[in-house]
């Protein structure tokens, strides 16, 4: 049914098509067109789940970095990376800025991120240009990090 707009004017009232619209008993298509479209939309859901992805806890692998820290890369985009990073009681971070922001989620344990102290369910946040110093924990820690691509390698 063709709406009204300013190139075409209504030609009956809005609530006279709705009316006639409703009084239209409903038609099926027939079973070719059926068995078409049911394909379309599954074609699309099935798109959907190609563009999800999980990485279960048994999966992966964990690659050391530095001493005292191994890391596990979940995803990778053109820009950032999210990984867990596990750091063994006294393992160190050096000082370091942030070309991108970075989101940092405590998963176990507690750390320091410079004068910032964080345990397990907190969640800190450093925006582009910010730099921080130490980071570091005395009870080992498992964070989740989003940061810029290659930052889990530079430690």
């Amino acid at each position: 049914m063709k709406m009204a707009d300013e190139n075409n004017p209504a030609v009956l009232p809005d609530d006279v098509l709705a009316a006639l619209a409703e009084a239209l008993p409903p038609i099926s298509p027939p079973p070719e067109r059926k068995s078409a479209m049911r394909e379309r939309l599954l074609e699309r859901v099935r798109g959907d789940r190609a563009r999800q992805s999980t990485v279960r806890a048994a999966e992966g692998k964990w690659v050391a970095v530095a001493p005292g820290l191994t890391l596990k890369l979940l995803h990778r985009d053109a820009d950032t990376e999210t990984f867990l990073l596990r750091m063994e009681p006294g393992a160190k971070l050096p000082p370091h800025g942030h070309a991108l922001d970075e989101a940092c989620f405590v998963v176990e344990g507690t750390a320091r991120l410079g004068d910032v102290h964080v345990a397990a369910g907190d969640y800190h946040h450093s925006y582009a240009g910010s730099v921080h110093g130490v980071v570091t924990t005395d009870t080992g820690a498992v964070l989740l990090l989003r940061a810029a691509r290659g930052v889990g390698l530079a430690f």
